[in-house]
């Protein structure tokens, strides 16, 4: 496989996690309603724990760099609670 053909299929990738990221933080702004609705706080640290471990086991499975995949589900979950945490001031 040639390197541009390479690069496209990492540039379409690319495209894909950029529209799920876009799915995910409409989804955190569903959560919002939904933890006002119930009164719960806009930060789960508990929730953020289950999350990352979950991915973390994943790449544990697959040996991939855990340390990596924690990183990139924190800085999701973080974005995410900052777009949750602007909507609910």
């Amino acid at each position: 496989m040639e390197l541009n053909d390479i690069r496209d299929g990492i540039d379409k990738i690319d495209n894909q996690i950029f529209d799920l990221i876009v799915e995910r933080v409409d989804l955190a702004r569903e959560v919002v309603k939904a933890k006002s609705a119930l009164g719960k706080p806009i930060y789960d640290a508990e929730r953020e724990k289950v999350v990352i471990g979950k991915q973390v086991e994943k790449a544990e499975k697959l040996g991939l760099p855990t340390e990596f995949v924690a990183d990139i589900y924190k800085a999701l979950i973080r974005g995410c609670t900052k777009v949750e945490e602007e909507l609910g001031d």
